[in-house]
């Protein structure tokens, strides 16, 4: 997707949800979800040593700026 855009990063828009103690799957609703994000390294904002663990802080300033780019491939990612 990088390649194919002039974005530097792209994120998942849905992604399968699944609840190992029902054992049944759902499909997320659709927003950038923080734990799919590619990118290429230079287009990164800095990364607090604070907040490590939370990709949020990298993802909501490139949304700001329009960087990211939505894939709509759910199959390509099951959040359990």
């Amino acid at each position: 997707m990088l390649q194919q855009t002039a974005k530097p990063a792209c994120a998942l828009s849905r992604l399968i949800l699944y609840d190992a103690t029902t054992q049944l799957a759902f499909m997320s609703g659709s927003r950038a979800w923080e734990g799919t994000l590619v990118a290429e390294r230079e287009s990164l904002p800095p990364y607090s040593d604070s907040k490590r663990g939370s990709d949020t802080s990298l993802l909501a300033p490139m949304l700001a700026e329009r960087k990211v780019m939505s894939l709509d491939h759910p199959d390509l990612y099951v959040y359990v």
